[in-house]
């Protein structure tokens, strides 16, 4: 699993260096999503399996957390970003956002996993995420 997050890592670090605001960003690691469910389809039911397993005890529960914590705090840094550069109306709550762009992340990835070959992942990620956007930014 953390080999699995260092890459995603390593893709939102690069999405987020080479777009030139926090929408584009946000859109680009969207666009991740293809190689990363793809990676995650067989290992999801493990995973699954794994945090069943894991919330029965809690120190290894508030270790399995631990990256939720992290991507939490990254979205809503990244939220506070947006903001800043008068991308996201001031009126929209960071932590909310980050919550939601989570919850896109993990239900596609728990759709694909029931249904890989239904859509094209990435554009349906994408156009979730235009969605958001939409929402998100600020208005004139």
């Amino acid at each position: 699993m953390q080999k699995w997050l260092n890459a995603l890592d390593i893709g939102f670090h690069s999405a987020s260096h080479s777009a030139s605001n926090v929408p584009d960003s946000l859109l680009t690691m969207a666009g991740m999503t293809g190689s990363i469910f793809q990676e995650a389809q067989t290992r999801f039911p493990i995973l699954l399996e794994f945090w069943r397993q894991a919330s029965l005890d809690p120190l290894i529960w508030k270790e399995t957390i631990t990256p939720y914590h992290k991507y939490m705090a990254y979205f809503e840094n990244l939220v506070n970003t947006g903001i800043s550069e008068g991308a996201f109306d001031s009126s929209v709550d960071p932590k909310i956002a980050a919550r939601l762009l989570i919850s896109l992340a993990m239900g596609f990835l728990l759709q694909a996993s029931f249904d890989p070959e239904s859509v094209s992942w990435d554009e349906a990620t994408k156009s979730g995420m235009r969605i958001i956007l939409n929402g998100l930014r600020r208005s004139s």
